[in-house]
């Protein structure tokens, strides 16, 4: 386990969602502090704001491939930067079964309301969530190696 994959589990833990975890640990490479990440990702947490949507992990990887391409800012460097946002999407869905945070949750897929459960060992011990932090780091960290 990597010294990120560390640190977005030890973010989660704190109480940061799960994008906001995973984001926070590579936010070096986003070119960004640890603030900025937290404040940029924090909506997307929750299956995008408690939507229960795409999982907040996943919208952290996907927002770190276009970091991960040099002219990902531009209109050439798009194709790129969509050939990582595939393979990406290809190895969570591979490794976690779906990008939906309601069925990695086991939830109908609703919004639950914007206020977000207590943070008790109970709420971590009911959840995929840290399982699935540490699938998108892997994923993220074979993206940094290609």
């Amino acid at each position: 386990m990597t010294e990120r994959t560390k640190q977005a589990l030890r973010n989660f833990a704190a109480g940061y969602n799960c994008a906001q975890s995973v984001y926070m640990a590579y936010a070096d490479v986003a070119g960004i502090t640890q603030e900025q990440a937290a404040r940029v990702s924090a909506g997307f947490g929750g299956g995008i704001g408690r939507l229960r949507d795409n999982c907040g992990a996943f919208s952290a990887a996907v927002m770190l491939c276009g970091a991960l391409e040099e002219a990902g800012n531009l209109p050439q460097g798009r194709p790129r930067v969509y050939a990582r946002v595939q393979a990406v999407h290809a190895a969570f869905v591979e490794r976690c079964g779906t990008i939906s945070c309601a069925e990695l949750l086991r939830r109908h897929p609703r919004s639950e309301g914007p206020t977000p459960e207590e943070r008790t060992p109970a709420y971590y011990a009911s959840r995929p969530c840290a399982r699935v932090i540490l699938q998108a780091c892997r994923i993220i960290e074979e993206q940094m190696r290609q």
